[in-house]
């Protein structure tokens, strides 16, 4: 009894015939039927050039026309067959003998021979990919199952893919649409599996394939404000372009508060200023040639008292260095309650709106 593991093995079958009886027998004839899963791959025999040999395609039938058999002669035929589907195993072949003598024991008239198949779990190599395409096959670089059906199949989880993503089980596959983000890359891990009649086998796995981003995430379709009435556009290929709007500048509100200390000096941050101790506070504005303001361009600044003003205090904006606030050397900020101020510059004095 042989044995065989996977498609593409090779078996030889040996069939022996001997005269046992007490005359010469003629036309002696054996034939043989490969088994199913089996292809018949050519013959020999022992001694060789014993009689004919042909093979029917159709029965699957190896026939061996031996002609005169003597008292005591015995030949041997060789049947060589390769595993086509190994699934059909067990293999078992089947030959009878037929002579123009009468046989007084005929049950010795038969041969068989069976195949085992050995429990032997298939083997695959998958590679994965680091920098694939949109769409592929897994198959042209990985190894396929050496015997069953090969799978491809999805394993984990997708990264900046759509759920909707899938593999075929040939390995293509076809990402267009799929991806989330074209700025980041997008990845997806799979598995190879084996199917050997009813058993599945997961044989090698998983593999990363990488699709990497299509642009570069620091070029972005976008408008970016630079606050000094310039716009700065920077196209996807990375291109820039700076737009001067010739526009008024507006900076954030800075607030006069009656109630807490000055905690900021900063003229992006709020003043807070506690004038409830009845003595006038002073509020620096930074001199106007330090703001950068481009060319035609100005700043406006608001202050907003946000609760009652007290009395005797006071609050005073005023620049120095010879800067000018609306002609004067600074500015009273008026004693009513929440009263909003809004003071702009144009590089060179501060002027009230």
């Amino acid at each position: 009894m042989g044995q065989v593991t996977q498609n593409g093995d090779l078996y030889t079958f040996t069939i022996p015939i001997e005269n046992l009886g007490d005359y010469n027998d003629t036309n002696v004839v054996v034939v043989a039927t490969i088994p199913t899963g089996m292809q018949y791959n050519g013959f020999s025999t022992v001694p060789s050039n014993v009689g004919t040999v042909t093979f029917n395609n159709v029965t699957k039938e190896v026939t061996w026309n031996i002609g005169l058999l003597q008292v005591g002669q015995s030949f041997t035929l060789k049947v060589k067959t390769k595993i086509i589907d190994i699934t059909e195993g067990p293999f078992t072949l089947t030959a009878t003998v037929s002579g123009d003598n009468i046989d007084p024991n005929a049950g010795n008239n038969t041969y068989t021979e069976t195949v085992t198949v050995t429990t032997c779990a298939p083997s695959a190599g998958a590679l994965g990919n680091a920098k694939s395409c949109l769409c592929g096959n897994l198959a042209n670089t990985d190894t396929l199952c050496n015997h069953g059906i090969t799978e491809f199949r999805l394993t984990g989880s997708l990264v900046n893919l759509s759920n909707s993503f899938n593999i075929e089980t040939d390995g293509t596959y076809n990402a267009t649409g799929y991806v989330l983000n074209p700025s980041m890359p997008a990845s997806f891990t799979y598995s190879i599996w084996c199917i050997v009649g009813g058993d599945e086998y997961e044989t090698s796995g998983p593999a990363t394939v990488t699709i990497p981003a299509f642009f570069n995430a620091a070029f972005t379709d976008a408008i970016v404000n630079n606050n000094d009435g310039t716009y700065t556009h920077t196209a996807i290929d990375g291109t820039s372009v700076t737009i001067d709007t010739n526009a008024y500048e507006t900076i954030e509100l800075n607030q006069i508060v009656a109630s807490t200390t000055l905690v900021a000096v900063s003229l992006k941050d709020n003043y807070l200023v506690n004038d409830s101790d009845g003595t006038v506070k002073i509020i620096t504005l930074p001199d106007p040639s330090t703001l950068g303001l481009a060319a035609g361009h100005t700043r406006s600044i608001t202050f907003k008292r946000v609760n009652n003003y007290v009395s005797p205090g006071g609050i005073k904006l005023t620049v120095g260095g010879g800067v000018q606030i609306d002609g004067g050397s600074y500015f009273d900020f008026p004693p009513e309650s929440k009263t909003s101020v809004t003071l702009f510059t144009n590089g060179i004095n501060y002027y009230i709106k």
